[in-house]
């Protein structure tokens, strides 16, 4: 809504104000893929109001959140309003800022600005989503689509919001169908090391990688055993009941920190600090190191 009230082009013909290229700001139209607990770690980005925070944590600002700003719908949860995300308007205006010295003239292009935005928010939402910029050259109307959206009726009549061209069968036009695939060098090299990997240990399922299958019957003579690096060394099989209880103990104080940033975040205390918080301090730190050397030396 900034940008088309700020450098948009209007139709000011016979007395209206109507923009010449249309940006949808509507969140009912503007839909993504969202899940219970889905959060911004990063409130100097954005803050969405989701279904609910992960943790069982409780925080009135996030409840505030929700009712203003509700991310989700309660009949798809699933599904959420990508208009409703909060995002920070220094981090826009830094945007900004970076764009315009790309440029010898300090112009700026909406595209590439809209879109270095897009991937701010999908990193600070835990890269769930896959944001793109879509131009309508015949309604000159610009939206947001979510590649990664699980589809879903937009009408209880509707079985999807999208047109659907049958490819084969009764109600389709095509003849015949076919189509060929390439291994390209990349991805035979990604099969190679896929299929040696050992999914095993409590993080990692039989099906946690998909080339793995490829190995089955197969034995390494020269590391018959290999231990998974989500073990950190302390395998069930060669490790000691303490070596288990330690690495347990770090697996969750690992779960405890992120549990008291979200908590934090969404609390107004925590989160990302500014280039302007980092430097004040720096500056509360060299202060408080002074008055330390200065008190040490009063004592001597």
């Amino acid at each position: 809504m900034l940008v088309m009230a700020t450098g948009g082009l209007f139709d000011k013909s016979e007395n209206s104000k109507d923009p010449y290229v249309y940006i949808d700001v509507n969140p009912e139209t503007n839909l993504c893929y969202t899940f219970s607990g889905h959060v911004s770690l990063d409130p100097t980005i954005c803050l969405i109001g989701s279904q609910n925070l992960p943790f069982g944590i409780n925080s009135p600002m996030f409840n505030a959140l929700q009712h203003k700003f509700p991310f989700f719908y309660p009949q798809q949860p699933s599904m959420g309003r990508f208009m409703y995300t909060l995002l920070n308007v220094q981090y826009i205006a830094g945007v900004l800022k970076s764009n315009s010295k790309k440029n010898p003239k300090g112009d700026v292009y909406f595209v590439d600005f809209i879109q270095e935005i897009l991937a701010g928010v999908s990193k600070a939402t835990g890269g769930y989503n896959e944001f793109r910029v879509v131009p309508d050259d015949d309604t000159r109307c610009v939206r947001i689509f979510d590649d990664k959206r699980i589809v879903a009726p937009l009408k209880e009549t509707d079985n999807s919001p999208y047109t659907v061209i049958p490819v084969m069968g009764k109600d389709s036009l095509a003849y015949s169908f076919n189509y060929t695939s390439k291994i390209s060098p990349n991805a035979a090299t990604m099969i190679v090391i896929s299929s040696q990997a050992e999914p095993t240990g409590a993080n990692m399922p039989d099906d946690a990688l998909a080339f793995s299958k490829l190995r089955q019957g197969l034995t390494n003579r020269l590391a018959a055993v290999r231990v998974d690096s989500t073990d950190n060394g302390t395998d069930d099989k060669v490790a000691t009941p303490e070596e288990r209880a330690n690495a347990q103990k770090d697996k969750d104080s690992r779960f405890i920190e992120l549990r008291d940033l979200i908590k934090g975040i969404y609390n107004g205390i925590g989160g990302v600090q500014t280039e302007g918080e980092v430097k004040e301090n720096e500056i509360a730190k060299k202060e408080i190191e002074r008055l330390n050397n200065s008190r040490s030396m009063g004592g001597i």
